[in-house]
This record gives structure tokens, C-alpha cells and sequence, in this order.
């Protein structure tokens, strides 16, 4: 299996992705109870400050790929 290979099907997986009963979730679909106050005010925060410009969507990823050159190829 080559790297190139590797690398799609690991970007393939992490889109299935999900957490359908995080805190996170629970307080989207309407439970006020599921975030702790400070965590509403991270969310707070997160939102006024412009991070929904790009994180946005059901996982917050904004469902783009941006790969950004972490991953350093080594040769053989």
C-alpha cells in the first residue's frame, strides 16, 4: 500500500466520523443542561470571534479538506 493510498483512505474514514451523544450534540438538539457554563462561553466566544467562518457544518469542520503539510513523507 503506498502512502498516497494510505493517506486517502484515512481521509475517507474521518469523514464518517461522528459523535451523535457528545455534550456538544445533546445541547444542539436542545438540552440547556449539556454544556457546563464554561463551555457555553467558549461556544460564545467561538461564535463572536469568527471561527464559524470556517468551522461550520454538523462536525464543525466546515466540510472542506485543507491539507495544511503536517505530514512530512519520508523516502525508503
Amino acid at each position: 500500500m503506498s502512502f498516497d493510498i494510505a493517506a486517502r483512505l484515512l481521509a475517507t474514514f474521518e469523514t464518517t466520523l461522528i459523535a451523535p451523544n457528545a455534550p456538544f450534540d445533546r445541547f444542539l438538539r436542545g438540552d440547556d443542561t449539556a454544556l457546563t457554563k464554561q463551555q457555553k462561553e467558549g461556544l460564545e466566544l467561538f461564535m463572536n470571534t469568527g471561527c464559524t467562518a470556517c468551522h461550520n457544518g454538523v462536525t464543525l469542520d466546515g466540510q472542506a479538506y485543507f491539507p495544511f503539510g503536517v505530514v512530512k513523507r519520508h523516502r525508503a
